[in-house]
């Protein structure tokens, strides 16, 4: 027995980061400077200090630009951890996991207990998350779900050792021929009564014709026999199976005040470190897994352990209730509130929630997989631990619904839609220099966007989304320009391309400087205006407020903005990527082949038949890898693979001779067992000319030698031309034969010098 003391620390090891600088998704300026225009006076601005303006502009910005690529470094740095989230560790003082919306995360260790009179039981104590979580939907181990009932007891197959035992009983048939057995009889073997006493005693068989069986009735059904045996008591011999799972997990989801685990503390009575009422874990979520190593796929160290959970219960302002939500504005309010793991801002010090929550709801219509179907336009699904920078985590968790929340005198949070302008700004509102960066630097503005989202359909592994890009601005700049986006709370493909979408128009948009009179204030961040200006040819464009600050000894207000219009937040359908398997799991272990059997069945033909695979990961997009030699060579030629999920392979246009061939299988994840199952087999007929054999292929099967001068070849009887690739020149063309492993699509050919196979090479059929 061992126990890992981290419970406790779990509790404590939240980075506080109520102090914290806010850099969530402000809007960025671009470093390209305006043209000179002079000294113009017009409607109370100086346009003189124009070009002035749009330089200090662009200096700030290649300030901020130095600090982005700082910044992407560092984010790089944090997305190629995601998949970290979904891993199981036992350490002493693990990092916390908190879950918004739904999310599939590995947990942390933190009590580990091994009894039983052959240590044959192990119980885990598993944390998922530092915090109340609504309910855990599944887990699983390895990847595959344990398919719990009602008691937490695994009815998956791979977790369930069942058997078939016979039992007997006695019951009295009833006056109309009747008789009552048990629900677990799954099948009736005889039906007895005895007649007589002592040496004249017999046994009476009711023939299995006469009755019928279902769901723990017998029914006898010709009325002769239920005249002979109503109110006898009868002996029924019947058969039921027996199913042991040798998994069982119990949940406990962090509610105050929970109770310690009574089944734990008494099965770990008398241990060292036996578990105890006062450990509550109060409230943090996890479960405890009891294993029964007696399964041999728990008896080589731990499996990993995976649960899909609905996670932490936020407030809705809008309704005053706490509960379960995926809705990104709530979670963003709930992280900008919390003051263990967030920003932790009073509630009177955040803005705009309930607008930016009603933005969040909007259903959309949308095309998944060709159907339409209404959805919520953002929302928020994922986790992150208490070791990740508080201001990435809010990045990410506005990313969501392509918002942002901006501290000012108050939070401003926003989500990513297009609302009505608050303010028209024009020159009656102009109070000093205007500054517009008109077009964003190369390395800022993108033309296509790629990145990666968290699909639940594969076990929440960050996938690619399908790049989004558009030819015009391709054609615009001349060539490809690529930008990243991650997006570790969304959980859909056609959501990731929406804000893909409005990413890449958000990275073209010019960017303004403002400096207004005091009634500019109407105007906060997030709000929508109209700017008016001839001389920058701006008529009604419509600008976004990124920021807004006010001088009080001048009594003006500058804004800055940045451009947008309705279409930017169209919705994205997604094209479906493929899929791209099950990720590798540290303690998965591909199944090795078995029941290999070779035949010839024809000439030239081996026919290779071995068990089916156990394994979902073969199966489904695995495949049986298969390679041939002559016993005679050392040199393995690998054969077309056969599918994971069937059960044999053919090869043809074999000469004559003696082969060995070796499978192996191969999971989806491009894993294999290791462990290649080889047999022997003859050819006793070649494909080619008569007898078949190597020789005599070279002899009669070739019509046409090939050469570096002659790269069709036709020598196969009955197969069409071939034009050869990369023909070794090395060889005499009167010593080439040619095998053909796959003649169907796209064969792949080898060169014979008469005695062993020299080198593979490839060929398509000439038209």
């Amino acid at each position: 027995m061992r126990r890992l003391c981290a419970a406790l620390a779990l509790a404590g090891v939240c980075t506080s980061a109520a102090a914290a600088p806010a850099v969530a998704a402000v809007a960025a300026a671009w470093t390209s400077a305006a043209a000179a225009l002079g000294t113009v006076a017009f409607a109370g601005i100086t346009y003189g200090a124009l070009v002035k303006g749009a330089l200090l502009l662009g200096y700030a910005a290649h300030q901020r630009q130095k600090a982005k690529r700082e910044a992407r470094r560092l984010r790089d740095a944090y997305n190629a951890s995601l998949t970290d989230r979904n891993v199981t560790v036992a350490e002493a003082a693990p990092a916390v996991r908190h879950i918004y919306g739904r999310a599939t995360v590995g947990g942390a260790v933190v009590a580990l207990f091994t009894r039983g009179d052959r240590d044959q039981y192990k119980d885990v104590v598993i944390i998922w998350a530092g915090h109340e979580c609504d309910a855990i939907e599944d887990v699983l181990l390895a990847g595959e779900s344990l398919q719990l009932d009602a008691n937490g007891y695994a009815q998956a197959d791979k977790w369930v050792q069942r058997e078939t035992v016979n039992r007997s009983t006695s019951r009295v048939v009833s006056p109309t021929g009747t008789i009552l057995v048990t629900a677990e009889a799954t099948s009736i073997k005889a039906v007895s009564r005895s007649e007589g006493a002592g040496e004249g005693e017999t046994t009476i068989l009711l023939p299995a014709a006469a009755y019928t069986y279902a769901d723990g009735l017998i029914t006898i059904t010709d009325p002769v026999e239920v005249a002979r045996w109503a109110g006898k008591t009868a002996w029924v011999n019947y058969s039921h199976g027996l199913v042991s799972s040798q998994v069982r997990v119990r949940h406990f989801l962090g509610a105050a005040g929970q109770q310690a685990d009574a089944q734990l503390i008494a099965d770990t009575a008398g241990l060292s470190g036996a578990w105890s009422a006062s450990d509550r874990l109060d409230g943090l979520c996890g479960s405890i897994f009891t294993l029964d190593l007696n399964n041999t796929e728990l008896q080589s160290g731990l499996p990993q352990f995976t649960a899909r959970l609905r996670g932490k219960k936020v407030l809705d302002p809008r309704s005053g209730t706490v509960g379960w939500s995926d809705n990104s504005a709530l979670c963003v309010y709930d992280f900008l509130r919390a003051a263990e793991y967030g920003k932790g801002v009073l509630p009177e010090q955040v803005e705009g929630v309930i607008a930016a929550a009603n933005a969040s709801d909007e259903l959309i219509t949308v095309e998944i997989d060709g159907t339409s179907v209404a959805v919520p336009r953002y929302t928020c699904n994922g986790s992150w631990d208490s070791t990740e920078d508080p201001d990435n985590v809010l990045e990410d968790l506005c990313g969501s619904m392509a918002g942002f929340a901006v501290p000012g005198g108050v939070w401003r949070v926003e989500a990513g839609v297009f609302g009505s302008p608050v303010l028209v700004l024009d020159d009656d509102l102009a109070a000093g220099s205007i500054a517009m960066v008109p077009a964003p630097s190369r390395a800022d503005a993108w033309n296509g966007v790629k990145g990666q989202y968290i699909d639940p359909a594969q076990y929440n592994q960050a996938v690619d989304f399908e790049p989004h890009q558009v030819d015009q601005y391709v054609e615009d700049d001349g060539g490809e320009v690529w930008g990243t986006l991650n997006l570790p709370f969304t959980d859909s493909g056609w959501r990731a391309r929406t804000l893909a979408a409005i990413s890449l128009e958000q990275s073209r948009a010019r960017t303004l400087e403002w400096t207004g009179t005091a009634a500019c204030l109407r105007a906060q961040a997030g709000n929508w205006v109209v700017v008016n200006n001839r001389l920058l040819g701006l008529d009604g464009s419509t600008f976004r407020v990124s920021r807004r600050t006010f001088d009080p000894v001048k009594q003006q207000v500058k804004l800055v903005l940045r451009e947008g219009r309705p279409s930017d937040y169209a919705s994205v359908s997604n094209v479906v990527q493929p899929n791209p398997g099950v990720p590798s799991d540290v303690t998965y272990r591909v199944t090795p082949p078995s029941g290999l059997v070779l035949t010839s069945p024809a000439a030239g033909q081996i026919r290779i038949q071995v068990d089916p695979s156990p394994d979902v990961r073969v199966t489904d997009g695995g495949q049986l890898l298969i390679q041939i030699r002559t016993t005679d060579s050392d040199t393995w030629i690998s054969a077309v693979p056969a599918a994971g999920s069937g059960t044999g392979q053919t090869i043809t246009g074999l000469p004559r001779g003696l082969y060995i061939v070796q499978v192996d299988w191969q999971a989806n994840t491009g894993q294999q067992s290791g462990q290649w199952l080889a047999e022997v087999v003859e050819v006793t007929q070649g494909a080619y000319a008569g007898s078949g054999d190597v020789e005599q292929a070279i002899n009669e099967a070739i019509v046409g030698k090939a050469d570096a001068h002659n790269p069709v070849f036709s020598g196969v009887v009955g197969l069409p031309e071939y034009e050869l690739a990369e023909l070794p020149d090395a060889i005499e063309p009167e010593h080439k034969a040619i095998l053909v492993i796959n003649s169907a699509a796209g064969p792949a050919l080898c060169i014979s010098d008469g005695a062993e196979w020299i080198s593979q090479i490839t060929g398509t059929a000439v038209a």
